[in-house]
């Protein structure tokens, strides 16, 4: 499955540009060209103390642009709504997908660049218009716990491909 689109990427707080340099060359073989355009404070009202968590929405308000689709990483603990946490989350209206690094670290660098990947490509693919998907191995599988995003694969299933097409 490829898209041609051009990504902007923005960093927030004290995301190392490492981590990002790392999976922009994996995007292209899905027809993603990227660039690293800068490094953005996080919003103060973003940060909840009694949940010691950061809401995610107000990061989505400083990325919307809608002649581009943007992508923001970060570094710190992201939840939403009612949920605990959240690896990341997409607003296909804003075309804005945010991804958080924070719970996807492992001591292989490859297993957890690739835990990024899965997590950019799927938030790009609620940003592209496609929902969750049953297929474990989808990389549109919902990840609840890093398991899930480690069983699944970085590729779209027949399915979710065929609804992109």
């Amino acid at each position: 499955m490829k898209v041609d689109i051009n990504l902007k990427i923005y960093a927030f707080g004290g995301t190392p540009k490492r981590d990002i340099d790392d999976f922009i060359g994996e995007l292209l073989q899905f027809g993603i060209k990227s660039s690293f355009l800068d490094k953005l404070p996080i919003p103060e009202n973003s940060y909840n103390p009694k949940r010691e968590q950061y809401d995610v929405d107000p990061l989505s308000d400083i990325l919307a642009d809608y002649n581009n689709y943007v992508l923001g990483i970060t570094d710190v603990d992201l939840y939403s709504e009612s949920l605990n946490f959240i690896f990341g989350k997409a607003y296909p209206h804003k075309k804005v997908a945010i991804v958080s690094i924070n719970r996807l670290h492992s001591g292989d660098r490859k297993l957890f660049i690739n835990r990024v990947l899965k997590e950019v490509i799927h938030e790009l693919g609620h940003v592209f218009g496609l929902d969750h998907c049953n297929n474990i191995k989808c990389v549109m599988f919902f990840s609840n716990t890093l398991s899930d995003t480690d069983r699944k694969s970085k590729e779209f299933c027949e399915g979710c491909r065929y609804v992109l097409n």
